[in-house]
């Protein structure tokens, strides 16, 4: 935490927001990792810190993926935006792996998400991992 704080470079850069999102999902592309993104319901305006909360769940999820679920055939990031928040998902299929259940990346999301009043889960699904966000957004 010092480290970052005394750092002037990482305290003036700009904080992804959802428009980089696509960005982020392109960088995996390019290392052979399948995903594709849904989108369901309609996007609301979100505080920056929502939207890095977002951002850095997708990015720590997609990095798992890449470091830990082996063979991956599909992977899907899912928003699926209700009266009352917006529902984050990052699923793989990892044939041949597992993803971390544990783990500082776990832990870090799981914090980001409770400080903006949300919920993170990570699990093994039937074939693969699932990591789903649960985050209020105020009308």
């Amino acid at each position: 935490m010092l480290s970052v704080l005394r750092s002037e470079d990482e305290a003036t850069d700009p904080q992804p927001t959802l428009a980089g999102l696509e960005d982020l999902l392109n960088l995996s592309r390019t290392v052979e990792v399948p995903v594709t993104l849904r989108v369901e319901g309609t996007p609301r305006s979100l505080t920056a810190g929502t939207e890095l909360v977002i951002y850095r769940v997708v990015q720590e999820a997609l990095t798992n993926v890449r470091k830990h679920a082996g063979s991956v055939e599909t992977v899907e990031v899912g928003m699926r935006w209700t009266g009352d928040g917006v529902a984050v998902s990052v699923t793989d299929d990892g044939r041949g792996g597992d993803t971390a259940t544990g783990g500082l990346g776990v832990i870090g999301m799981r914090e980001r998400v409770e400080a903006v009043g949300g919920i993170l889960t990570a699990e093994p699904a039937d074939h693969g991992f699932v990591v789903h966000a649960w985050i209020p957004v105020p009308a």
